[in-house]
C-alpha cells in the first residue's frame, strides 16, 4: 500500500529531474544562476527536494514555478518554490 503512494512521487521527480539534466546534471544547470526552482515532496516521512533549474531573475523563476504548478499533478502533491542560489532546502552538507 505504501509503495503505491510513493511511486507517483518518485516518477514525477525522475521525469522532471531528467528534463532539467539535459546537458549534464541538475547541479550544473543552476551553477551560475541567482534563483533556483526547487520541487519538494514527502517520501517515507522525509522531505525530498530536487532542483529543477536556475534563472537569472526571481521573476523568471516564479513564471516557471507557476507553469510547473499548473502542469504537474501528482499524489502526493509537489511543492514548488524559488529560492536564492545560496539557499539549499536540503540543509547543510556534512563533511
Amino acid at each position: 500500500m505504501m509503495r503505491l503512494r510513493r511511486t507517483p512521487l518518485l516518477v514525477a521527480f525522475s521525469l522532471l529531474a531528467s528534463a532539467v539534466a539535459v546537458s549534464a546534471s541538475a547541479a550544473t544547470a543552476y551553477a551560475e544562476c541567482a534563483w533556483v526552482l526547487w520541487g519538494q515532496g514527502a517520501e517515507r516521512g522525509n522531505l525530498v527536494a530536487v532542483a529543477f533549474g536556475g534563472w537569472n531573475s526571481r521573476d523568471d523563476c516564479e513564471r516557471e514555478r507557476v507553469r510547473k504548478e499548473q502542469t504537474i499533478t501528482t499524489a502526493p502533491p509537489l511543492l514548488f518554490t524559488c529560492l536564492p542560489d545560496t539557499v539549499d532546502p536540503r540543509g547543510p552538507k556534512g563533511k
